[in-house]
C-alpha cells in the first residue's frame, strides 16, 4: 500500500442506546476502525478522517465523535483526527470528505469501509474528485456449509435485506 495523506473510515459500524443519561456504544463491525487505527500507527498516514455519520431521526451522538473519542483512548493524536459535518449517506460522506481534504490541502487518501459496501463507496468518491485508494475490511464469508445453512433463520434475512440494500444503492448511484 502506499503512502497516503489521510485514513477515511466512513460511518456506519456503531450502534447503541441511552441508560442513565449516557450513550452507551455497541460495536457491530469494528473492523474498519482497527484496520484505520493500524494504518495511521504504521505510518501509511498522518491523519485520520471520521465521518460524522447520524440519520435525520437518531437520538444518537455523530458516529465520527464518538471514533475519535476511541481512536483518543487507543493513543491517536487528537489533532491528527479530522471530523466532517454530519452525514446521512455515503454520497454526503464523499461531499463533505472532499470539503475536508481540500481545506486540509490533502491530495489522496487511504478509503475504509466493508467490502460489500467498496464498490458503491469508491464510485462515490471517485465521482466526488477525492482521489482514494480501497482498503476494503469485514470480509463475510463462510467457511462451511451445514445442513443448518438451508433452514431459515433471522440473520440470513437480515444479511439478505443488507445485500438486496447494497445493490440498490450501487443500482440508484449507478444511474
Amino acid at each position: 500500500m502506499a503512502q497516503h495523506d489521510a485514513v477515511i473510515v466512513l460511518s456506519g459500524m456503531l450502534g447503541g442506546f441511552k441508560a442513565a443519561g449516557q450513550f452507551v456504544v455497541q460495536w457491530d463491525d469494528p473492523d474498519r476502525f482497527f484496520a484505520a487505527i493500524h494504518l495511521i500507527k504504521a505510518g501509511k498516514a498522518e491523519r485520520l478522517i471520521f465521518t460524522r455519520g447520524q440519520m435525520p431521526w437518531s437520538n444518537s451522538p455523530p458516529e465520527g465523535e464518538l471514533l475519535k473519542q476511541k481512536a483518543i483512548e487507543m493513543g491517536i493524536d487528537p489533532a491528527k483526527i479530522i471530523l466532517t459535518d454530519i452525514v446521512a449517506n455515503t454520497a454526503d460522506e464523499a461531499r463533505e470528505v472532499k470539503k475536508v481534504m481540500e481545506a486540509e490541502g490533502l491530495p489522496s487518501a487511504i478509503l475504509v469501509t466493508s467490502s460489500f459496501h467498496m464498490p458503491r463507496a469508491k464510485f462515490l468518491f471517485d465521482q466526488s474528485g477525492v482521489s482514494t485508494e480501497a482498503y476494503a475490511t469485514d470480509f463475510r464469508a463462510r467457511s462451511s456449509l451445514s445442513w443448518l445453512a438451508l433452514l431459515p433463520s433471522a440473520g440470513a434475512f437480515g444479511s439478505t435485506s443488507s445485500g438486496i440494500r447494497e445493490y440498490i444503492g450501487r443500482l440508484y448511484y449507478g444511474v
